[in-house]
């Protein structure tokens, strides 16, 4: 028998009554796979970023549902809108038939579970050109992987382009003569989507296009070109239609990010952040995965080449995050699986049929049992917690039959699960308890909930009772406190107002001693962008102002009402079509003023 010969007795396809072939084990894992992810799904709720949640799934509730917070990076335009118009489709169907929030959720999810199936076959397929052991062995890393599971479900531009990159490279991994025109057609999709999934893949995604197309440019390029066309067409009429022009959300992206430094003002990291991170998650055995990834390298150079550019790349930049670089990851634990199927393949050949089965029973198993030590027994485990208590407790209050207003006290906004978690049509309030202002305690009349830590629970003592807590490891319980009654919606409370609540029916509270005298009447205004300013002209007689400028963005609808108690002053922006009512708060120095709204933080300068 020759060296990787696919054994029928142990690969056992049948054949089906209509005469085609039924691959057994593939259904297998791909079974095994959406078994697991599910479970994640089910018991795990948690958020692995606030971009997670508010980049996609809040905007596809503000989408679906009319109403939702919006981050700075949506004001800017700086977001492709593709994949928050497809979770809005889901969620607004599946609440018609489970409700929400859990319901739309959990089927949104099982979306992207069943999405990132495709990537096992893909795997499998690639494999069984070697073997039925490799076909195993590299299909049920591909199933059952932790950071792979933990991922696939999550609404992520990382996770989504990990499952494609992974096909991508599948279709890429065949002998010279095996590059039809309809294989070069799907690897070029595949790396045109990875591409407008997240753009900072590039240099990997080149090094595949290299690999394949060579200087082959009739033949191979061509091709290609006309498959990653299709992705690059559909996200590019995306942002024409939302933002005004073909790929605005990537060159705007690009021009805040690098062009204005914005990418260094977060989650900076040194250049070996990532392989520091590497060893943190895989710990032990990451000696003997390099070990297998080495065994496997020449046959699989074009995988190896493809994570270091990627990781290379995102070393480069300041702004670090362990998803980002997850693509490369994922790379790297496929190839280490086909190098343990090298030596499993080899070992076999020498040995009876009976042991060399054993022999593959055994990776496998050490395969899945590794996975499942790394993912909960190790540093990893944490993240399977991540916002769970203010998830568990946001699912708690979305059937309070009487919520008016929730106060999440211990939690800063992007640390929840904004509306798309709550899907009530409520204003949203969210204080730092270190830095909570006492009025906010003693006036507690425009929420009827609260979202806090045990520890916190005796700062809100009277009306309210704790309903429920909710317990993670590593963390303290987060608890619900309720009161019976109604919601009189103060506006210094800053709060993040719902569509249903209208500005003129909130009320400044006497606490705070607003006067309708702001300073000046021209203000200069920035939210983030330098480069996009816009401008407040008050009107005459009044503290109510227009907007100018708003970065690039009709603004015709904004109005903004300017209160000021001494050097505080307060900004009630409301929005006609009745979808982006916020609260700013700032505070005067001079002519400037500086603060915090629902979004990140503002600068002005007024004459």
């Amino acid at each position: 028998m020759k060296p990787y010969e696919t054994t029928a007795s142990f690969q056992k396809v049948r054949l089906s009554k209509h005469g085609g072939a039924v691959d057994w084990m593939m259904w297998g894992l791909v079974a095994c796979a959406l078994f697991v992810r599910v479970a994640a799904i089910v018991a795990f709720p948690s958020l692995n970023h606030p971009d997670e949640n508010f980049q996609l799934f809040e905007q596809a509730h503000r989408l679906a549902f009319g109403y939702g917070i919006v981050p700075w990076e949506l004001v800017l335009g700086i977001r492709s809108p593709v994949l928050p118009a497809i979770f809005a489709a889901v969620f607004r169907i599946s609440e018609m038939f489970v409700g929400g929030p859990e319901g739309y959720l959990i089927v949104t999810r099982l979306v992207l579970a069943l999405s990132s199936l495709v990537a096992v076959v893909a795997v499998y397929l690639m494999g069984r050109r070697a073997s039925a052991t490799h076909a195993l062995l590299g299909a049920l890393v591909a199933a059952t992987w932790f950071e792979i599971v933990y991922f696939a479900s999550r609404p992520l531009t990382e996770a989504v382009a990990t499952t494609v990159l992974l096909v991508g490279l599948s279709l890429a991994s065949v002998s010279e003569n095996e590059f039809t025109q309809r294989r070069l057609v799907a690897i070029g999709f595949c790396l045109g989507l990875c591409l407008m999934l997240r753009v900072h893949l590039i240099a990997g995604l080149f090094v595949v296009a290299l690999w394949v197309g060579r200087f082959d440019l009739r033949r191979r390029w061509w091709p290609m070109a006309v498959g990653g066309l299709v992705p690059l067409t559909v996200f590019g009429a995306a942002d024409w239609i939302v933002w005004g022009g073909f790929f605005y959300s990537y060159v705007e992206a690009v021009r805040v990010n690098v062009g204005h430094g914005v990418a260094t003002r977060f989650g900076t990291g040194p250049a070996g952040a990532y392989a520091a991170w590497l060893w943190h998650n895989w710990r032990y055995a990451l000696p003997l995965l390099e070990v297998l990834m080495i065994v496997r390298a020449r046959r699989s150079a074009m995988w190896l080449v493809a994570a270091v550019a990627i990781i290379a790349t995102h070393s480069a930049i300041s702004h670090k995050e362990y998803r980002f670089v997850v693509p490369a990851f994922a790379c790297l634990v496929i190839v280490a699986a086909l190098g343990s199927a090298d030596l499993v393949e080899r070992a076999r050949h020498l040995l009876r049929p009976a042991t060399g089965r054993l022999l593959i029973f055994g990776a496998a198993s050490l395969w899945v049992s590794t996975s499942v030590v790394l993912a909960f027994a190790g540093p990893f485990r944490d993240e399977w917690f991540i916002a769970r208590g203010p998830i568990m407790a946001s699912f708690a209050l979305a059937k309070k039959a009487d919520l008016c207003g929730v106060m999440f006290y211990d939690t800063l906004w992007f640390d929840t699960g904004g509306y798309a978690y709550l899907h009530r049509n409520v204003a949203l309030y969210t204080f730092d308890h270190r830095e909570t202002p006492p009025h906010v305690i003693s006036s507690t009349v425009s929420f009827n909930s609260i979202v806090l830590k045990r520890s916190s629970i005796p700062d809100f003592v009277g009306p309210f009772q704790v309903q429920q807590c909710f317990s993670a490891p590593a963390s303290e319980d987060i608890c619900v406190m309720v009161r019976p009654g109604s919601c009189t919606h103060e506006l210094e409370m800053n709060a993040f107002l719902a569509p249903s609540i209208s500005l003129a029916d909130a009320k400044v509270s006497a606490n705070g001693a607003w006067t309708n005298d702001p300073p000046g009447t021209i203000w200069q205004v920035n939210e983030g962008d330098p480069d996009h300013p816009s401008v407040w002209i008050r009107r005459v007689n009044t503290n109510v102002f227009d907007v100018a400028g708003c970065a690039n963005k009709p603004c015709s609808k904004i109005d903004l009402h300017i209160v000021r108690s001494g050097s505080r002053v307060m900004v009630v922006r409301s929005n006609s079509d009745n979808t982006d009512n916020l609260i700013y708060l700032g505070v005067i120095s001079g002519k400037h003023v500086s603060g915090w709204y629902p979004g990140g933080t503002w600068h002005a300068n007024f004459e």
